[in-house]
């Protein structure tokens, strides 16, 4: 009977997972720099070659990783999250144009070798900084600067009862008992949603960010909930002061299928991190 060979398809060769434990023979940023250099070859040379991935992009990357990892004290070096490791550098091979993003996937990939964090990694995570955009990411790191709430608001106008009252006379019901009826009586007509407020300034631009950050589960955006702290009142009523807000007035009235809407008014709420945003926020911005 023919011997047969056994094929070794582990892509991350024996003597770098020794390495990665040895701290008799190199330091620990070596040690990870050696692990990190396998995974590199491994999934981006194929992309640097064909100039998918920018050389100084690259570079910085692993200059970034290679710091982090020097931080690491030898005794919490751990090989036991390879897989994950291969899986983040596989999802950040086409992030590296933007700064953050590197930064974000550098703590990302040396938390999952330090085993005082990597128990706190999942998998789901280099998948949504995969399919994250920067703008997406600056707003996370705004949240964590301002723990990780901030109000969130939206500019509506509100139907005018007379203008209603007027439509509705003209057939033969009451216009109070068909207004009550169809809840006529209160239309409300958004004009500007989900408005960032910060201190001294707001952003009416992003709502595209809110919403996709919101259906990735990493924040909650409670539209109903106003902040009630000091400094988070200040930001309201700023809003409410500046001439973004009351410029709509200039707009007024609104006539709609010939019902009027002159009355402004503002939606305070919030948006926080969610619990999954949370435990992602403190690995890729420790």
């Amino acid at each position: 009977m023919t011997d047969k060979k056994l094929i070794d398809i582990n892509p991350i060769p024996e003597s770098t997972r020794e390495n990665l434990l040895n701290p008799a023979s190199k330091s620990v940023g070596n040690a990870l720099g050696t692990v990190c250099d396998s995974l590199f070859n491994l999934i981006l040379m194929p992309l640097r070659k064909y100039n998918v991935i920018k050389e100084n992009d690259l570079n910085d990357f692993k200059l970034k990783v290679e710091s982090k990892s020097n931080e690491i004290p030898i005794e919490n070096r751990d090989d036991s999250k390879i897989g994950l490791a291969l899986k983040t550098i596989e999802d950040a091979r086409y992030q590296f144009d933007e700064e953050i993003m590197r930064e974000m996937f550098a703590n990302l990939l040396t938390a999952t070798l330090d085993n005082r964090v990597n128990n706190d990694v999942i998998p789901i995570f280099s998948h949504l900084l995969a399919n994250m955009s920067p703008g997406e990411a600056k707003l996370l790191k705004t949240l964590k600067e301002n723990d990780a709430v901030l109000p969130l608001v939206e500019v509506t106008v509100n139907n005018s009862k007379s203008s209603i009252e007027n439509k509705l006379s003209k057939n033969r019901f009451n216009p109070n008992e068909l207004m009550d009826m169809l809840g006529l009586d209160n239309l409300e007509i958004s004009i500007d949603s989900n408005i960032i407020l910060m201190k001294d300034k707001f952003s009416s631009n992003e709502g595209h960010l809110i919403e996709s950050l919101e259906a990735n589960g990493l924040i909650v955006a409670d539209r109903n909930v106003e902040l009630e702290a000091d400094k988070h009142q200040k930001m309201y009523n700023l809003f409410e002061n500046s001439d973004y807000y009351t410029g709509f007035n200039k707009e007024l009235p609104m006539i709609i299928d010939d019902i009027e809407f002159s009355n402004l008014s503002l939606k305070k709420g919030r948006f926080r991190l969610s619990l999954l945003g949370f435990k992602l926020v403190k690995i890729i911005l420790p």
